[in-house]
């Protein structure tokens, strides 16, 4: 597998994965640790809630969640990327925390330091503002930024922030950056008036009576919101999409993954968390096996170096 990185002097490729072949044939023979990189409570936590139960059952080990909120998951990445127990710790967040933050900023870890099991899920991410703005379309945001002269933006990854100002300069317009610790901050700050565009991972599916959803930030429309265009579709040549993903250390053995990987694509089959995931999180199941997953993120890596790289003094 081909990741390209951005160190101090910019991108360079041909990092290639070197997967061990050891043999374990009676894996798991202990109980696993599954890391969120985020605090209890939100989206990430709740899906991880159920796919762990399912897992346990499948592998027939306890599994414990331990929380390391920090950074956009990037801190757990990292503690992640020096674990040694072969596949009995795992992560579980989403795919730009392991493919964007190394190339945007200095870590202790990079793309290739971590085998990604398989995505199971595929964020619904989008561009919102409060519903009492009476801005209903991304042309009206366009019309108030610029008879305002500057837009308030709360952000609450480092993607979404390049993203924003990739699309800003592209308008030619000024944009003041508000960072957020997470979903529950950002809604505070968007509807009490403090920001006038927010950056929501979810938080908008719980407050779709306050909120107005004006684009999915990915290249694909959302699923419960199909009238609103995409970033994509609106011209601008960068999107966010992400999906929820397992990670391991990159020395895991394939025999382990291939027992993570066979109960991971059990649990997408199971009624108890096609009904939670679509139901409850409000979010579509999209399975990608290993192999289609690091093709997919060798792609994502690319496309935002070369996004790093515009944005460089």
């Amino acid at each position: 597998m081909i990741f390209t990185r951005r160190f101090k002097y910019g991108c360079f490729g041909l990092l290639l994965f070197a997967w061990p072949l050891l043999s374990f044939s009676d894996f798991p023979t202990r109980p696993l640790t599954l890391i969120i990189g985020f605090n209890p409570g939100g989206s990430v936590d709740r899906q991880a809630q159920i796919i762990s139960r399912l897992l346990e059952e499948r592998l027939t080990q306890s599994i414990e969640i331990v929380y390391h909120a920090g950074a956009g998951g990037a801190t757990s990445a990292a503690m992640l990327a020096f674990s040694r127990e072969q596949g009995y710790v795992l992560q579980y967040g989403p795919s730009h925390t392991f493919v964007f933050t190394p190339l945007a900023s200095i870590t202790s870890y990079e793309p290739q330091s971590f085998r990604y099991i398989a995505a199971l899920t595929r964020d619904q991410l989008a561009l919102v503002t409060a519903s009492d703005k009476n801005i209903d379309s991304w042309e009206a945001l366009l019309a108030y930024w610029r008879e305002q002269g500057e837009l308030r933006y709360a952000t609450q990854i480092l993607l979404d922030r390049y993203i924003m100002r990739s699309i800003a300069e592209q308008e030619g317009l000024a944009l003041q950056i508000i960072p957020t610790s997470g979903g529950r901050h950002m809604s505070e700050l968007l509807l009490n008036g403090n920001v006038d565009l927010a950056f929501s991972g979810g938080t908008h599916q719980r407050f779709a009576d306050q909120m107005t959803v004006l684009a999915s930030f990915g290249s694909e429309r959302l699923i419960d919101y199909p009238d609103r265009p995409s970033v994509e579709e609106l011209g601008y040549p960068y999107s966010l999409n992400s999906f929820g993903v397992f990670a391991v250390p990159a020395d895991t053995p394939d025999t382990q993954i291939e027992v993570l990987s066979q109960a991971l694509a059990e649990i997408i089959e199971d009624p108890r968390f096609i009904r939670f995931i679509e139901q409850e999180i409000q979010v579509p199941i999209a399975f990608l096996n290993e192999a289609q997953l690091t093709g997919y993120l060798e792609r994502q890596a690319e496309l935002f170096c070369q996004l790093v790289e515009d944005q460089r003094p």
